[in-house]
């Protein structure tokens, strides 16, 4: 799997595809498998329904109740999913600086690495219905999806919430 082992070294798909499991006894839930892409952000909004707790504004993902009772699409919506590697430094292990990127929005799935000592990056972008495994990197054959899925990435940057913690303050 793109040559190394765990986590915290990359955000290929290997990394960031992770099984989410809902098991609710006294809720009839139906089993299936969602196909979107959905987010840890959503695990939240979807346990305060299931608990039938009123929407939290401050929660940013959706709930998958409808998909869990009933067996619906999740509603993509032009849906975009972001992923962060950060570097961990000094002393306390906190975490100082971003490594590497990660947009997803539909089948497209766009990596970058920031740059290391040398001043040098890596980009990537898949198309997920076709090469699921990551192997053909369509980088060079998509400049203008590239330049849209960097500049969305850019605005969530912007305009997202900051979390002390998480930039080592």
């Amino acid at each position: 799997e793109h040559g190394r082992w765990g986590h915290g070294h990359s955000l290929f798909k290997e990394v960031m595809h992770i099984p989410l499991f809902f098991y609710y006894p006294e809720g009839h839930l139906k089993p299936g498998r969602i196909k979107q892409n959905v987010s840890i952000m959503d695990i939240l909004p979807t346990l305060r329904e299931l608990i039938q707790l009123k929407k939290d504004p401050m929660n940013e993902g959706i709930s998958l109740m409808n998909f869990l009772m009933k067996g619906e699409n999740v509603p993509q919506n032009d849906r975009l999913l972001y992923g962060h590697l950060l570097k961990r430094r000094g002393r306390k292990n906190r975490m100082k600086e971003y490594e590497a990127n990660a947009t997803i929005q539909g089948q497209w799935y766009y990596y970058k690495t920031y740059p290391g000592p040398k001043g040098n990056y890596k980009q990537y972008l898949y198309d997920m219905d076709k090469d699921f495994n990551q192997e053909q990197n369509l980088i060079n054959e998509k400049p203008v999806l590239v330049k849209k899925l960097k500049n969305r990435y850019t605005h969530f940057y912007k305009t997202s919430r900051k979390f002390k913690a998480d930039m080592g303050i």
